[in-house]
């Protein structure tokens, strides 16, 4: 019997409407119309609307609050899917386009291999930004201040140490050196960085509160932060973004002109994917971020590439929008370097024993605001086209039962099920070959930290017939919207304060203090 191949690739921002703009999309995404046609394909409703909220849903079945939360990403949970796949005997691959890997994260454990191909300024701004300014700022009111300044500050020393030591990151020409394996300058800064915070842990503390994240990196293993040089360069990237968000803002062009950051493209991710498919049982995943990036011009041959495809899809697709094109065009690329990803299975002979899936982490956000005339609260970003995303699940050996509803987790439910390998029991997945669930929970603490404690947290309960939005402030639980999706596809109608609704307002929330109770006890149950 031949071994099975397993390939699972996340399309950062990929719509569950991917292939409804255009009047035959065969002709416009050969390669992903193949594998949905061939194979199965199903929505999916994820756990959370942003990459790092659903990581730890996807990798380790869990929702994205349990275990303290989702500041250390997977660091702190019992097990990832990936883990039974090695022990079962599969090579495992991970050829990473976004920043939830090293020490703090940690969504390569289990991996034999991985491959960091993100901007070297990322990881470090994400993590000051997300989780390192707001603990150091909230330690001034802890009794163990001093015990716990020293360990964020050994966290951040070590994120410091992962960069230097460049473990995942590769050499490879032809790409933007940000993206590549740091050389012997940049890995100084680094390791230099790890030295102040031995011998001048107050003088760190000061550069974390007071410097932009977004800046860090140029003062890297500097002592002295309020330089001539760096107000110098403070002004001149003021003065830069404030022109970006002219045009970023603009109605019809929403283009991100000068950012700073390097975006890696899914020809980039996939290089190496031509040796590891030749491998006897492997498993290959691999985050592409062309979707959630399209909007950067920064390597302008590879946008102008994309431009160059408007003829073809003004006369294919149906909302011929700016900022459709941006989305179709960059998914028709990438649906061009899958193709060639199939087509070296063939040529290896491993086509038919290779189980292909394609979904996201999230949706995309592209008409919610126009409906509803302004941005969502970042929080309660889980309206349809932030959590509703597709699954293309190629070659497998069980039957969809589609019956109920599957979360970011039955991904790697459905895997594990299809290979019937025992998932482990603090797995809450339900695989898409068995019944689904009733409801779907999608939680988050909002913009930054996820200090479950203090700031508030946003749950939505999403059903066939109905979508609640909760919010925990304090310690109280307050249902904010309800939504009756039968009758209001865009969720514009808030339905809250409808005397004919309150029964189902009851029972979304007892739905809701049932399942995660856990979570809400710590707040609501006091």
């Amino acid at each position: 019997m031949t071994e099975s191949n397993v390939i699972l690739l996340i399309i950062d921002n990929l719509r569950y409407d991917s292939f409804d703009n255009f009047h035959e999309p065969r002709r416009f995404l050969p390669n992903l119309s193949f594998l949905k046609e061939k194979g199965i394909f199903c929505e999916i409703i994820t756990n959370g609307h942003t990459t790092k909220f659903a990581m730890p849903s996807l990798f380790t079945q869990t929702f994205p609050l349990d275990f303290d939360g989702y500041n250390k990403v997977i660091k702190n949970r019992p097990k990832s899917f990936v883990e039974i796949l090695k022990s079962d005997g599969f090579k495992t691959h991970m050829l990473q386009g976004d920043d939830n890997d090293g020490p703090q994260s940690c969504c390569e454990r289990g991996f034999d291999y991985t491959e960091s191909l993100y901007d070297r300024r990322l990881l470090l701004q994400n993590y000051i930004e997300e989780v390192l300014q707001y603990e150091i700022k909230n330690l001034a009111r802890n009794k163990n201040k001093k015990r716990e300044t020293k360990e964020k500050l050994n966290d951040f020393k070590s994120i410091l140490l992962y960069m230097a030591l460049s473990k995942n990151r590769i050499k490879r020409r032809k790409l933007p050196e940000t993206l590549l394996k740091l050389n012997k300058k940049w890995q100084k800064k680094f390791f230099d960085e790890a030295k102040i915070i031995d011998s001048n842990p107050e003088l760190i503390l000061k550069k974390i509160q007071r410097i932009d994240p977004h800046l860090y990196y140029l003062l890297l293993g500097k002592e002295n932060f309020e330089n001539l040089s760096f107000i110098a360069k403070k002004k001149i990237f003021s003065v830069l973004s404030y022109i970006e968000k002219f045009f970023f803002n603009n109605k019809y062009l929403k283009l991100k002109f000068l950012a700073l950051r390097k975006t890696p493209l899914i020809e980039d991710i996939l290089f190496s994917s031509d040796q590891i498919i030749k491998k006897k049982k492997f498993f290959l995943y691999a985050h592409l971020m062309d979707l959630h990036d399209r909007k950067l011009i920064n390597r302008p041959i590879k946008f102008l590439k994309k431009l160059l495809i408007w003829p073809i899809w003004i006369l294919k697709s149906k909302d011929k929008s700016f900022k459709r094109f941006l989305y179709d065009a960059s998914l028709h690329l990438m649906d061009s370097e899958i193709g060639n990803l199939i087509k070296n299975l063939k040529k290896n002979g491993k086509l038919s024993s290779t189980k292909i899936i394609i979904t996201a982490d999230h949706g995309c956000e592209m008409y919610d605001s126009d409906a509803r005339g302004k941005d969502e609260i970042f929080g309660f970003r889980t309206h349809k086209e932030h959590i509703t995303v597709p699954m293309i699940y190629y070659n497998s050996s069980k039957k969809l039962v589609n019956k109920g509803l599957y979360d970011s987790m039955s991904i790697s439910a459905s895997i594990l099920d299809d290979l019937n390998l025992k998932a482990h029991n603090s797995f809450k997945g339900k695989s898409i070959f068995k019944n689904g669930n009733n409801e779907i929970i999608t939680e988050n603490c909002g913009r930054g930290n996820c200090d479950i404690k203090n700031k508030d947290l946003y749950f939505t309960v999403t059903s066939q017939c109905f979508k609640a939005m909760f919010l925990v402030k304090k310690n109280k639980l307050s249902i904010e919207r309800l939504y009756n999706l039968k009758n209001d596809e865009l969720e514009v109608k808030n339905l809250v304060n409808k005397k004919d609704y309150m029964q189902v307002v009851k029972n979304k929330t007892q739905i809701l203090l049932k399942t995660r109770k856990s979570i809400l006890k710590k707040r609501v149950f006091q």
